[in-house]
């Protein structure tokens, strides 16, 4: 090539030279440690999503218990207001029919 630029591992004389053949090889190895080091962060981000989600699930389910045992107790205590009630309109419907009962 006139430019003075050759083509990749080639020297001037178009031959492979030993320095091209070290720097294929770094190259190579530092691809394999790059690798390496992407494939256990890409592990350790598995890991901590996966604890994330169970840390998750645990928190909903047990939201979910409570959500639960608050809207028992909160029904219970809203039929035994109407139970009251009702005790207390049938109280006042005896009363009258016994009312009525003397009066007539």
């Amino acid at each position: 090539m006139s430019d003075g630029s050759y083509a990749m591992g080639a020297g001037p004389s178009g031959g492979t030279s030993s320095g091209d053949s070290s720097m294929v090889d770094t190259a190579k190895e530092e691809a394999a440690g790059l690798t390496s080091s992407a494939t256990d962060a890409a592990k350790d981000v598995a890991g901590t999503a996966r604890d994330e989600a169970a840390s998750v699930a645990r928190t909903t389910k047990s939201e979910a218990a409570e959500l639960f045992h608050q809207t028992q107790r909160e029904v219970s205590d809203q039929a035994a207001a109407q139970q009251q009630r009702l005790a207390a309109g049938l109280g006042a419907v005896g009363e009258q029919l016994g009312s009525m009962a003397r009066n007539s």
